[in-house]
């Protein structure tokens, strides 16, 4: 899914563990924005190509969800986060959060290609065990990872998951937010106790997530 708004002409990119969802409610409460597609896009054999919630500009011109005209004109923005810190949200959400979609057969777990497998995979491991499972073969097979590149391709402007309430309102007049515009904090991966990510890594996960994700690590900016 993004946020399109055709009064102020931006489309706003829904990128998950960064808050997305909130921040695009609180600017469609203001912007006469609307959300797109309005439902997932499924290939023949029901496996989702497009989610409602997330997706990317490649993949709404592609489906023709919007047209190429508005992809270069309307003002692209996205919201980022540290891969250390999304890798831990995306963890505790797999082995808890989003168990119980499990036993749902019409769940999107089951309609996303391979997500209930890397849901089982990661069944009952702590984040270090789950993270040498998941990233020690990409290592040796040179495989780069990434939790933001997807979200961020074909934008003109990146919000910091880390500094988002100031940053959206350096964007403020762009999009025609009001004055006092405030996000609300909503959405949060409750299963992580409030603790900060640094707490869940050892040595051998910062290694591997260090050497896994350098690439976008470095490229926007981000260390441990």
């Amino acid at each position: 899914m993004a946020l399109i708004s055709h009064n102020k002409k931006y489309i706003y990119i829904l990128n998950p563990r960064t808050a997305s969802t909130a921040t695009a409610v609180a600017l469609q409460a203001v912007t006469r924005a609307q959300f797109i597609p309005k439902e997932s896009i499924a290939d023949r054999s029901g496996k989702i190509v497009v989610q409602k919630k997330h997706s990317n500009i490649p993949q709404l011109l592609q489906h023709n969800v919007i047209t190429r005209e508005i992809a270069d004109s309307y003002f692209k923005f996205v919201t980022i986060r540290n891969p250390y810190d999304s890798l831990v949200s995306l963890w505790a959400k797999k082995t808890k959060d989003y168990v119980g979609l499990l036993n749902d057969p019409g769940s999107w777990v089951h309609r996303i290609a391979g997500y209930a497998e890397s849901m089982a995979r990661a069944a009952g491991k702590g984040f270090p065990e789950w993270v040498a499972d998941e990233f020690t073969a990409s290592l040796a097979e040179g495989r780069k990872g990434t939790v933001n590149w997807n979200y961020i391709r074909g934008v003109d402007h990146m919000l910091r998951y880390e500094s988002l309430q100031d940053d959206i309102l350096r964007i403020a007049d762009r999009i025609g937010l009001p004055e006092g515009f405030a996000l609300p904090e909503v959405n949060r991966t409750e299963s992580r106790g409030g603790r900060d990510y640094r707490e869940f890594y050892d040595e051998e996960a910062r290694r591997l997530v260090s050497a896994v994700f350098k690439e976008e690590i470095d490229a926007l900016g981000y260390e441990f």
